[in-house]
């Protein structure tokens, strides 16, 4: 799904950093729900976007209950036509910077527990300060 902005659970808008498509290579996205139109997942991926996608609504047919994004779609009312995903922003280099990006787009759009369905901002924020883009991190999530 191409677009310019996206929205946050709290009714927030953010623009799209860049041009993103499925093909596109290394991006964080955010998995929205058509359905209820809240609780938007923010992930990361070094493969396209589509291969991501695919992982994705796999989890939700297979009833993966590990992953947040997937129980939420295989809740009452919902289908798995729900889920719509947009790239955020599109990512180069390392993993870590992904990941980096990734905490920063979960802290910005408030999708971390309680406010969302991310639950690994801890497990992120432990990783980054281990890394040696220490400094970087501090600027990008302040």
């Amino acid at each position: 799904m191409e677009t310019k902005k996206f929205r946050d659970n709290q009714g927030n808008k953010f623009n799209i950093q860049g041009t993103i498509n499925c093909k596109t290579v290394g991006a964080t996205y955010c998995i929205l729900c058509a359905s209820c139109d809240k609780n938007p997942y923010v992930g990361q991926t070094g493969d396209t976007l589509h291969q991501r996608t695919l992982l994705n609504f796999s989890k939700t047919k297979t009833k993966k209950t590990d992953d947040p994004a997937a129980n939420h779609f295989r809740e009452t009312a919902h289908s798995t036509t729900d889920p719509k995903v947009v790239g955020i922003e599109k990512v180069h280099g390392e993993r870590i910077l992904s990941e980096v990006k990734e905490s920063f787009w979960i802290k910005k759009s408030k999708t971390h527990e309680p406010h969302g369905p991310n639950t690994k901002m801890d497990n992120h924020q432990l990783t980054i300060q281990r890394s040696h883009f220490a400094p970087l991190i501090v600027t990008t999530l302040l």
